[in-house]
């Protein structure tokens, strides 16, 4: 889950989180997702003036955090895939 801004609250065994914006890393676009990375960086570094900055930044950020999630997202579930790959091969290897 990529959370964009916000805060937590941690209290009585109980987590309360208020964010601006989120997005299911399942739902992410790998190749989007870094095309606007690359994109944010491009923006901030030609950035004129403080507004330019601060929303570039913010922009950054954002991009920043949705490919961490897709990256968090496939270090879980490549070896989950790996081993039902190799769980697959050697069922069709065996005969029956």
């Amino acid at each position: 889950m990529a959370l964009m801004g916000g805060f937590a609250r941690i209290g009585n065994n109980e987590i309360t989180i208020l964010v601006n914006d989120a997005e299911n890393a399942c739902d992410i676009d790998l190749q989007e997702a870094q095309q606007a990375l690359e994109i944010a960086e491009a923006n901030l570094r030609k950035a004129e003036g403080k507004r330019q900055t601060i929303e570039a930044n913010l922009a950054l950020k954002r991009a920043r955090t949705r490919v961490e999630a897709i990256n968090v997202i496939s270090n879980k579930i490549d070896p989950l895939l790996r081993s039902n790959s190799i769980f697959i091969d050697k069922i069709k290897n065996e005969s029956y």
